[in-house]
């Protein structure tokens, strides 16, 4: 004969399967949105990685132009420098020479900066964007890890 107690205490447990059941549902469906939010954080590491590497790419040699750019500019203002203190001015550089060298040089250095800005700041926006990426990638990497270990605890539910 069952009395009203077991009846009651049956029911318990159904609820508590029930509800066992449900919190499990809600970990697996956790779990497979944590992971697709980690593989969609890949895919854009990846991608901003690559367009960020080309960008690189591609400002390098223009850095580096204008480097030489600068420090021609640096050697030629000095030597124009120590022209002016020597004594023996048949071995100066000439002050139209000068300034038509320094012209050349700042429109070299103009023409490099014109290309090298755009690229800088899309390498500054990229660098942004990967940083942004790292976090949200680690953010799910550490969504998965809760949700796993929930589900490694055997599932005790809601208190």
């Amino acid at each position: 004969m069952t009395t009203t107690a077991d009846m009651a205490r049956q029911q318990v447990a159904e609820g508590e399967a029930v509800l066992v059941a449900e919190f499990a549902k809600s970990l697996d469906a956790q779990l497979e949105a944590a992971l697709a939010e980690g593989r969609h954080c890949d895919e854009q590491l990846r991608d901003v990685g690559a367009r960020l590497v080309e960008a690189r790419g591609q400002a390098g040699p223009l850095w580096e132009k204008r480097t030489a750019v600068d420090l021609a500019m640096r050697e030629l203002d000095k030597g124009l420098e120590v022209s002016r203190t020597q004594i023996n001015y048949a071995d100066s550089l000439p002050e139209e020479e000068y300034e038509r060298k320094r012209e050349e040089l700042s429109e070299q250095r103009e023409a490099l900066l014109a290309e090298i800005l755009p690229l800088s700041s899309l390498i500054g926006s990229l660098e942004d964007q990967y940083r942004g990426w790292k976090v949200a990638g680690h953010r799910a990497r550490l969504a998965i890890h809760q949700v796993r270990v929930a589900l490694a605890g055997g599932l005790q539910g809601p208190a």
